[in-house]
């Protein structure tokens, strides 16, 4: 399934209500091809945690439930709710499932909208309950990195909105480990060298930029993510060699090491009264 303006066009799996595809007027692909040589997805949406829990478990309440890295989402099949031409919604549901693993009821709506060079994605999340409804949400697009033949990964860097100065919280095992390393000092760019990842993602709190592009160097961005409101951001590629980077903004984060005594006082969780909803967007911006 797909929808299509006059610059871009987007497809999409009701398989996590993932972004598959998204393509320029020429025909260009920018979103990852899923690959499982290096990394099987495209664009997962992460609900309702961000990262890893410690020994993949949560507690709530005195009651202790399992759940893999990330979450669910990604894996359920959403239905679609809603399609236009330059738009469609997607939505899902707690069932008999969901609550063995997370003990709240919940509606997400993903709702996809073309506006000119821009795929815009908001996040819809409704507590149907009497109960405080408790989770994290984020994104995690794989772009192509390098986008043209002839190149390498290495011949590009990411791009801000401004000169940064950052510090990435360090992860073992999926979870931070206390430290933390400065890794852009003033810089209105950061070189994705071949062992930028070899730590694992680089992660960071209250990001001091509200976009990242990817850009060959001495270029500008082909493609901009802009993600305000995002408190915490992951950069990201499999491999050394995987063609692809991933920018992740993130209403959410990793357990650290020693995990948290209750998901409700998790890192960066997110709380919504009964009957209430949340809402946030990101946008994609491609430049051909």
């Amino acid at each position: 399934m797909y929808i299509q303006n006059e610059f871009l066009t987007a497809s999409f799996n009701a398989r996590g209500a993932e972004l598959c595809s998204l393509r320029d007027k020429n025909g260009k692909e920018y979103i990852w091809d899923a690959q499982a040589a290096h990394w099987a997805r495209h664009a997962p949406i992460l609900f309702p945690i961000v990262g890893k829990l410690k020994d993949n478990k949560m507690t709530y309440k005195g009651t202790e439930y399992a759940m893999n890295q990330h979450g669910f989402a990604r894996d359920r099949v959403f239905k679609m709710l809603e399609k236009t031409a330059t738009s469609i919604k997607f939505g899902l549901r707690h069932d008999e499932d969901t609550l063995e693993v997370f003990p709240f009821a919940f509606t997400i709506h993903i709702i996809y909208t073309l506006k000119e060079n821009q795929l815009e994605v908001a996040y819809h999340v409704k507590n149907p309950d009497t109960e405080k409804l408790y989770f994290s949400i984020g994104a995690h697009p794989a772009f192509n990195c390098p986008l043209e033949d002839g190149k390498k990964r290495s011949d590009y860097q990411f791009v801000f909105e401004k000169a940064i100065t950052a510090d990435t919280y360090r992860i073992t095992n999926g979870n931070q480990n206390g430290e933390k390393e400065r890794v852009i000092t003033k810089k209105k760019e950061l070189q994705i060298t071949d062992d930028l990842f070899e730590k694992d993602a680089l992660v960071f709190k209250n990001f001091p930029s509200s976009s990242v592009g990817i850009a060959e160097v001495g270029k500008t961005p082909y493609v901009n993510m802009h993600f305000k409101g995002f408190p915490f951001l992951g950069l990201w590629s499999a491999s050394k060699d995987a063609p692809f980077v991933c920018i992740e903004p993130w209403l959410g984060i990793a357990d650290t090491v020693e995990g948290q005594e209750d998901f409700s006082k998790k890192e960066g969780v997110i709380e919504v009264a009964p009957k209430e909803a949340f809402d946030a967007s990101y946008t994609i911006e491609i430049n051909a």
